[in-house]
């Protein structure tokens, strides 16, 4: 706690920050080439989508595996309500993510951009003041860019 009688707020760590704006960079390349009508090298618009579809699925998934290791890290100070909320709710990014890559590229891309922010909002609930690093800040951030990309790809992208 701070002079004031709230939770200080650290920085994100460095090696944290550089991975988080790292990996937006296969949002933004891919939705780029399905809005400007161009395939990977080697993979056309379909596969292309399949590709940000992929990624998109998989970062979701790992948005809802900070809850667990949050409810790992804190098993013995959070009630158990608290505990089983939290692992109850890692797990449903993942399936959400996994049933968005069954619908139609362009839709798929629509739904997942919803789903980023689904997830910011229960994080934004549940976990932000649990955490002693100005993460809030940070998902928002990822999160903006994220969906928009998904958005952008899904509604203006050739499939």
């Amino acid at each position: 706690m701070n002079t004031d009688g709230k939770k200080s707020t650290l920085p994100m760590p460095v090696a944290a920050l550089i991975m988080g704006y790292g990996g937006l960079i296969p949002f933004v390349i891919l939705s780029l080439c399905l809005v400007a009508g161009i395939g990977i090298v080697g993979f056309d618009l379909a596969r292309t989508g399949q590709l940000l579809m992929s990624y998109a699925a998989i970062i979701l998934s790992f948005i809802g595996a900070v809850h667990w290791g949050v409810a790992l890290a804190h098993h013995d100070s959070m009630p158990t309500s608290l505990l089983h909320r939290f692992y109850g709710y890692s797990v449903l990014p993942a399936i959400c993510a996994w049933v968005s890559l069954l619908l139609p590229t362009q839709v798929g891309l629509i739904v997942i951009s919803v789903l980023f922010w689904l997830a910011f909002w229960v994080d934004h609930a549940l976990l932000f003041e649990r955490l002693n690093v100005n993460y809030g800040t940070f998902r928002l951030h990822l999160t903006f860019i994220v969906s928009s990309a998904l958005a952008l790809a899904g509604v203006f992208g050739t499939h």
